[in-house]
């Protein structure tokens, strides 16, 4: 999804934004930031549904940078959440 963003950026020559959203996903892959690390670790999930989504559009040394957050739910009501990637 970023990669897309990204493109929709360079395309649309859109020089910043915020973004909101929600809707079914399937799978999606959230990130968790390990701070001393500095790294993000991913996780994926199956059949859940983004119950939000929000986040900004910008660009840093001349490239695109979607930095988005989002929360999704399943159908036991679990929901999870994190860096969306």
């Amino acid at each position: 999804m970023l990669a897309r963003l990204g493109t929709l950026m360079v395309d649309e020559y859109i020089p910043s934004a915020m973004v909101s959203g929600f809707g079914f996903a399937g799978q999606i892959t959230f990130g968790f930031l390990e701070f001393e690390a500095r790294e993000y670790k991913p996780k994926s999930y199956e059949n859940f549904e983004v119950t939000n989504l929000t986040g900004s559009l910008a660009w840093k040394d001349g490239k695109p940078l979607p930095h988005l957050h989002a929360t999704a739910g399943s159908s036991s009501f679990e929901a999870v959440g994190g860096h969306s990637s």
